[in-house]
């Protein structure tokens, strides 16, 4: 499987990424306009959801222990 590189400014930005969500549900999008510091936050997000008392993970462990 090849993880396509592709480059966010370049002309064929748009069907390269198509491309490679297509094949392998993945792509790495570089020269993107996203700051570090934007990406930290979003993980940051995730992380509080996903250990808050209402998300998914936290059902799914309540039903693990309830129904063993």
């Amino acid at each position: 499987m090849h993880i396509q590189n592709v480059d966010y400014q370049a002309d064929n930005a748009p069907q390269d990424l198509a491309q490679s969500l297509r094949e392998t549900g993945f792509a790495v999008l570089c020269n993107h306009p996203i700051t570090p510091a934007r990406i930290q936050a979003i993980y940051t997000s995730w992380g509080n959801f996903f250990a808050s008392e209402g998300s998914a993970r936290s059902i799914i462990k309540m039903n693990h222990t309830v129904l063993g």
